[in-house]
């Protein structure tokens, strides 16, 4: 149910919630209702800025005990003697029976224990519960997520997909009654992505609920989430017989999920029931795409009565969204003109030859890498978590304890220089925006590496007012970075990057926080950076993004380049990809099921394929 009605046995009950902050004219969450029964699962959707982290923090009891403001409206759950409510009780028995998950797990790391397993337990021990059980639940819970052999590591040296895994067992361990999720599997590779929905599974089967707000709508719904949890799904069929009839067939979006809420502008605009949530949700009026697999079986359903009983599935436009939800465009159409007005003062490609790092307390973690990436190209980084793709980015600039090997910027010698020079022919996007983030407002942060290498006056203003035009930041210029949004946080990163006017550009998954409109912006933006000659390295494990900006992919792993090759190769070899934890992009794997030639990289492709 997500309606507001309930009963005793309901787990929360939303009625009626408004959330206010300091210096914002209008609630970021108004008047939402809804109630999470035992074993449910509810999928929210929203595009940036429309309060659904905002309401998830309200329902964990955070807003606005730690994060002020003021909410109003009843958030409640089941006790022996009724239903106990967050503003009567102290947030510590509230926490007891809810667990938020953020998608930071940096952020969510105690910091008080020295291995992950005494990091997985230290909530049970906070909670005085007896070792053998504490250590017998530890135990399976690391044994669910595959995590037993990092129990020994200092959970601040794991890769940020690891921490993802590490902070999901820490949460499960204290056995919530109800489990919010922000995010939390935008940072996890495809298996991870499978062990999590996995997880999701078996806490709504043990009589639990899941209030889920994912990164991206495929993350909830497209079959190759390798559900093998004790909740078997429940598949909505969509296809016409004569779909259905070709071998091994997507034909089915997993519906293990009971339900979803649709938000924009803090209020819910959209809420369906049952197995094919998804459809009773017009998403794209909200910047929400529906599922790719939806959107291809209505493009090419054979007949008007196979595709009526879909449902009604509309695709996203950008062109459509945003200003009918009160928040502006995203635009793309200036792009080409503040990149020229961005372009380096001296280009060049990258050359790299056995490159090596280590960190301290876990050795190497980039062997010998060796690639060459020339002006134009755009060169994909893949791999699992903990494969080395952030440690290999980082060391182009010389940063960690220890790295070594040859690298050149247009014949430009770098390896033995500091990273403030190589700065100026390498540029960076981190993983974590939280890490590069320092100024006090977003037009001093753009402006600070410019600054630094000597930029001033009309020329320096003019850079700035580039940069923030390209990232669609201008009306944000007099804002602190960290109030922002996730999104626009990892617009200022990447805007703060250009205005640098590095040949070479390096991104460390730089579509985490995007939402649809933001992924578009992305890959607009890559695009057009190597249309103007600059050298793109990527990181990501995104391969939908991946498939409509990569020139060449390189598969990393455990510190090690196994393959490169043209990204129209490798992004295709499923095998490949499986056998290091990844996964091809929806469109990829309904390409081929399809025997469709040739076989389509990203989604839009397909569903140009299916018009023709």
């Amino acid at each position: 149910m997500v309606g507001p009605r309930s009963d005793r046995s309901t787990l929360l009950v939303v009625d009626g919630l408004h959330y206010h902050v300091p210096g914002r004219a209008s609630a970021v969450v108004d008047n939402v209702s809804f109630a999470l029964q035992p074993e449910q699962i509810c999928i929210l959707l929203g595009a940036e800025g429309s309060g659904r982290s905002s309401l998830l923090a309200a329902c964990a009891g955070l807003a606005p005990a730690l994060l002020g403001g003021r909410v109003d409206g009843e958030r409640s759950m089941p006790e022996p003697s009724g239903r106990m409510h967050c503003d009567r009780v102290p947030l510590e028995r509230w926490t007891r029976e809810m667990s938020l998950i953020l998608d930071d797990p940096a952020s969510m790391l105690s910091g008080a224990r020295d291995t992950v397993r005494e990091e997985v337990a230290f909530g049970l021990a906070c909670r005085g519960t007896e070792r053998v059980a504490m250590a017998r639940t530890v135990d399976a819970t690391l044994a669910a997520l595959a995590i037993e052999h990092l129990s020994a590591r200092d959970p601040s040296t794991l890769s940020g997909g690891e921490m993802a895994r590490v902070v999901l067992a820490a949460t499960l361990v204290v056995d919530p009654h109800v489990l919010l999720v922000d995010e939390a599997e935008a940072s996890l590779d495809a298996a991870g992505r499978e062990l999590f929905v996995a997880a999701l599974a078996r806490r709504a089967a043990s009589g639990n609920a899941v209030l889920w707000a994912p990164s991206s709508v495929e993350h909830a719904s497209w079959p190759d989430a390798g559900l093998r949890g004790e909740r078997a799904p429940r598949p909505a069929e969509l296809a016409t017989p004569a779909q259905r009839a070709k071998p091994n067939h997507p034909t089915a979006i997993p519906a293990w999920a009971d339900g979803g809420l649709l938000l924009a502008g803090g209020s819910c605009v959209g809420r369906a029931s049952g197995d094919a949530w998804w459809q009773g949700l017009h998403l794209p009026r909200a910047g929400v795409n529906a599922p790719l697999l939806a959107r291809w079986q209505q493009r090419a359903a054979a007949d008007r009565s196979a595709s009526s009983s879909l449902g009604p599935v509309h695709v996203y436009n950008a062109e459509d969204s945003g200003s009918g939800m009160g928040r502006a465009r995203l635009r793309t159409d200036h792009l080409s003109q503040s990149l020229v007005a961005l372009a380096p003062e001296r280009s060049g490609g990258l050359y790299v030859r056995d490159l090596r790092a280590e960190r301290d307390g876990v050795g190497a973690v980039v062997h010998d890498v060796s690639f060459d990436v020339a002006p134009g190209e755009v060169l994909a980084v893949i791999g699992a978590n903990g494969s080395g793709k952030s440690s290999l980015l980082q060391a182009l600039l010389g940063l960690g304890p220890r790295s070594a090997g040859r690298i050149r910027v247009g014949g430009r010698t770098l390896d033995g220089r500091e990273t403030a020079l190589r700065a100026r022919e390498i540029g960076l996007v981190w993983q974590r925006s939280e890490d590069q983030l320092f100024a006090r407002s977003v037009s001093l942060e753009v402006g600070f590496g410019p600054r630094a290498l000597g930029g001033r006056g009309e020329r320096l203003a003019e850079t700035v007012a580039c940069a923030l035009r390209a990232s669609g930041l201008e009306r944000m210029a007099d804002t602190h970075p960290l109030d922002l949004g996730r999104g626009a946080r990892r617009r200022v990163t990447i805007a703060a990057a250009l205005a640098m006017r590095t040949p070479v550009l390096a991104l460390d998954e730089p579509e985490r926080g995007l939402d649809e409109e933001g992924r578009t912006w992305l890959v607009a933006l890559l695009r057009g950076l190597a249309d103007s000659g600059r050298t793109v390295v990527v990181a990501s494990h995104d391969m939908d993004v991946l498939g409509r900006v990569a020139d060449r992919v390189l598969v990393m792993a455990h510190g090690v380049g196994i393959a490169d090759g043209p990204a129209r190769r490798i992004l295709r070899d499923r095998e490949l990809l499986a056998t290091h934890g990844l996964a091809a992009a929806p469109a990829v794997v309904l390409g081929q099921a399809l025997a469709s030639d040739p076989v389509p990289l990203h989604g839009d492709a397909l569903l140009e394929a299916a018009l023709g």
